[in-house]
């Protein structure tokens, strides 16, 4: 089965967000935090992927490649806000 022109879901299981923010902070997480990180990675993941794939298409590949992620990261204003290269970072 070919995966070519088919787009692969992306699915991020809030119970998996939960369970692993219980494991790091025992009796302190709410269920809501859970919910509310979950739709926060989606979006993210979302937006690199959005980049990163819009590279891939200029490059011709049928995948995505780490180094489409770094440039997502890296080259858009917003994202390179949220994941600074070190030496990079928010200084004030």
């Amino acid at each position: 089965m070919s995966r070519r022109g088919k787009r692969m879901p992306f699915f991020l299981p809030t119970q998996t967000v939960y369970d692993m923010l219980v494991e790091a902070f025992p009796n302190r997480v709410n269920p809501q935090c859970a919910v509310y990180l979950t739709a926060v990675l989606e979006y993210l993941t979302a937006e690199v992927l959005e980049i990163a794939g819009k590279k891939a298409k200029e490059r011709r590949s049928p995948m995505i490649t780490l180094e489409d992620i770094t440039f997502a990261m890296h080259n858009d204003p917003e994202l390179k806000k949220a994941f600074p290269v070190s030496g990079e970072g928010n200084s004030k």
